[in-house]
């Protein structure tokens, strides 16, 4: 509890009792907003991650798919509708990104990329995923035509 506060000499003055209590509930307001404002940045934020992942993994996926056809065509590089034709790939494998683009496949003799226009669904931009490494690729072209 406060005590007197000596204003001048022989004048004194108490705060009210009631305007103790304002400060902490100010604080307390003041940090939940903090805290809602910090969770609204951050939950976007952990969505991007959970679809860079995916696209990780189907990337690696079909990656594969293209080894496995390139045993029996090896001057090809296939596309996914050809892996899915050709019955390298099951039906139910994920042949989109996880913002829904497509992917592309790039091969150059024995190196073979998957490659994700990522976020901005725009190809050649530092955001491209492959499936080889989390460092943004070189310009790639856009899709091929199927095989």
């Amino acid at each position: 509890m406060l005590g007197p506060v000596r204003l001048r000499p022989g004048i004194t003055s108490t705060p009210p009792r009631d305007a103790v209590w304002l400060a902490p509930v100010l604080f307390a307001a003041f940090g939940g907003l903090l805290l809602a404002v910090g969770i609204r940045w951050t939950v976007p934020q952990e969505g991007n991650y959970t679809r860079w992942r995916s696209t990780i993994s189907d990337a690696t996926t079909i990656r594969s798919g293209v080894q496995l056809f390139r045993l029996d065509h090896p001057s090809i590089c296939p596309t996914t509708g050809a892996l899915i034709k050709h019955d390298v790939l099951d039906r139910t494998t994920r042949l989109t990104d996880g913002w829904g683009g497509p992917f592309m496949i790039e091969c150059n003799g024995a190196d073979i990329w998957v490659v994700s226009a990522g976020p901005d669904q725009r190809w050649g931009t530092a955001d491209d995923i492959d499936n080889d490494s989390a460092s943004p690729d070189p310009v790639r072209p856009g899709p091929k035509e199927d095989v």
